[in-house]
């Protein structure tokens, strides 16, 4: 199976969910992705020395994510997801080993949508934010934020107000010859707590998405995608706030750097070239985009602050793209 997301062109053995509707592979940056079992990978890899180079702990202190460098050949990154699997990644983000744990595809393509994919695209030479982001017209905009704190519920419900879905929760950009900066559409999911199960009857209601499974804390949904990479137009910056009955959108100018930079979805990779391509980015986005800062109460739900982002960037007029 062939697709596109993330401005990568993937090409698989196995079904991509969220992935196979345009936009259409064309091979210019290619990723080939195979699944294997756990004796072959360690076969394919060897037994080459490897360094740690990120541990994640859970909530209740186990250890849920490590990435891992191998020091000899073939070299390549190690990711692993406890419950989800392990996948190598070549040095040069052109071919993934996959080793799903059991269990349906939607469950396990999580990692590989949310963590694998935006890795092999930094290796290609492509930046990643945590951010979802949609199309609103001809341009993008981004809805930035750490988790948890709603940017996909936001996300979803601007998708409902007409805007179109462009990814959820890592946006992958690069720069233009213009002087700024494209936005790639990512695979067309989504995850959702449990508790918005009235989104999800919304999406689907209005034709656009459908749920493909449920987790205790999570729905699992196939978002209908924008067809084509657009320039990214406008970033809001979004923060719950301890108070207050309304929420308030506040225009940022200057940007800080630091804003930007710590909106990076990947602090793995910290070649000189990557940090000089990151700056690189960030100049040419404090330059073209506008910034706002919006702050929510907990009285403020997701479809009423989706409303207020909506009309602030309906009245925005074209950047430099």
């Amino acid at each position: 199976m062939k697709g596109r997301a993330y401005g990568l062109d993937i090409e698989a053995d196995f079904g991509l969910l969220g992935i196979s509707r345009p936009p259409d592979y064309d091979g210019s940056r290619r990723v080939t992705l195979e699944l294997t079992s756990k004796a072959h990978l360690d076969q394919a890899i060897g037994t080459q020395p490897t360094e740690r180079l990120v541990e994640v702990p859970g909530s209740d202190g186990r250890v849920m994510i490590t990435v891992d460098a191998g020091r000899g050949e073939p070299g390549g990154l190690t990711l692993s997801a406890d419950g989800f699997g392990t996948a190598w990644i070549h040095d040069d983000g052109g071919r993934v080993l996959c080793v799903p744990v059991g269990g349906p595809a939607w469950r396990w393509q999580r990692f590989l949508a949310g963590q694998v994919l935006p890795f092999a695209a930094v290796l290609h030479g492509l930046e990643v934010f945590h951010a979802s982001a949609l199309v609103n017209g001809d341009s993008a905009i981004a809805i930035v934020a750490g988790s948890g704190v709603g940017k996909t519920s936001v996300a979803l419900n601007l998708a409902l107000h007409g805007m179109s879905f462009l990814n959820d929760d890592v946006l992958v950009v690069e720069p233009t010859t213009a002087g700024g900066v494209l936005a790639h559409p990512g695979p067309g999911l989504a995850n959702v707590s449990t508790q918005d199960r009235g989104l999800v009857e919304q999406i689907q209601r209005a034709g656009i998405g459908a749920r493909l499974g449920e987790t205790e804390h999570e729905l699992r949904t196939e978002v209908r995608r924008h067809g084509c990479p657009a320039h990214l137009n406008a970033m809001f910056f979004l923060e719950r706030v301890g108070a207050g009955e309304h929420a308030s959108v506040e225009r940022i100018s200057p940007i800080e750097p630091s804003a930007l930079l710590g909106a990076t979805f990947n602090l793995v990779v910290r070649t000189p070239d990557r940090l000089a391509r990151q700056l690189d980015v960030c100049a040419r986005l404090a330059e073209s985009c506008a910034f706002f800062k919006v702050s929510s109460p907990p009285a403020m739900n997701a479809s009423a602050l989706a409303a207020e982002i909506h009309q602030t960037a309906s009245a925005r007029e074209p950047q430099l793209s």
